[in-house]
C-alpha cells in the first residue's frame, strides 16, 4: 500500500480497493467550498453540512438502528410508512390516512393551551389552559357526543363520583356530590 503523510491530492478519478483508514478528528472534506465533512472525534461521530440541504437517498428504505443494530430507531419505508421507535418499541407511524400512535402510546403535550385542532377552520380544539380542561367547539353545527346503546357517564376527577349519567333509550341522571338528584323517567322527571 502507499502511505501518505499531510495532503494527498488526487487528481482525476481515484479507485480504492481496500478500507481507508483515518485516526480521530481526521476529516473526509467534499465539495470545492468544503461544503460536507465527515470525521470521528474519538468519541462520537459526525457528518456537517454547511452548505444547501443534506439529501439521503435510498433505492428503496433508510433504516436508523444502534450500534448492535438490534434496536430501531427510526424506519423511512419508501412508498409506505414513517415509523418512530422509543427503546426499540413502535411508538408511531403515518399511513395514507394520517398518523397513527402506537399500543398504548400518549400523545404528550407538556406545554399549557397546546392544542390538538381538528377540521378545516380548526373547528374542534382540544387543550388545557393552564386552569381548565377544554373542548372547544367553534365551528358550525353541533358538538355532538354519540355512543352505540351504551351509558355516558360523566365523572368526578377521581372517578369516584358520578356526575352525570345519560342512558340510552332510558332515564337520564344529575348527581350532587355523588348522590342521585334529578332522573328522567318516561312520563318525565323525578
Amino acid at each position: 500500500g502507499v502511505t501518505a503523510t499531510g495532503n494527498l491530492a488526487g487528481l482525476g478519478a481515484n479507485t480504492f480497493t481496500g478500507s481507508q483508514s483515518l485516526g480521530d478528528n481526521l476529516k473526509v472534506i467534499l465539495g470545492t467550498g468544503n461544503d460536507l465533512t465527515v470525521w470521528h472525534n474519538g468519541t462520537n461521530s459526525y457528518i456537517q453540512n454547511t452548505t444547501g440541504d443534506l439529501w439521503i437517498e435510498s433505492a428503496s428504505d433508510i433504516f436508523l438502528y444502534n450500534g448492535a443494530t438490534n434496536e430501531n430507531y427510526a424506519k423511512f419505508i419508501g412508498n409506505g410508512a414513517v415509523e418512530l421507535y422509543y427503546d426499540g418499541v413502535k411508538k408511531c407511524e403515518t399511513h395514507a390516512d394520517g398518523l397513527h400512535i402506537g399500543d398504548g402510546g400518549n400523545l404528550d403535550m407538556p406545554h399549557d393551551s397546546s392544542k390538538i385542532v381538528l377540521g378545516a377552520s380548526d373547528d374542534l380544539q382540544i387543550f388545557h389552559n393552564g386552569t381548565n380542561s377544554v373542548i372547544s367547539d367553534s365551528g358550525t353545527g353541533n358538538l355532538s357526543l354519540q355512543t352505540n346503546s351504551n351509558d355516558v357517564n360523566i365523572w368526578n376527577s377521581s372517578g369516584s363520583e358520578y356526575l352525570a349519567v345519560f342512558k340510552s333509550n332510558n332515564a337520564n341522571e344529575l348527581y350532587y356530590d355523588g348522590t342521585w338528584r334529578l332522573k328522567t323517567e318516561s312520563w318525565g322527571v323525578s
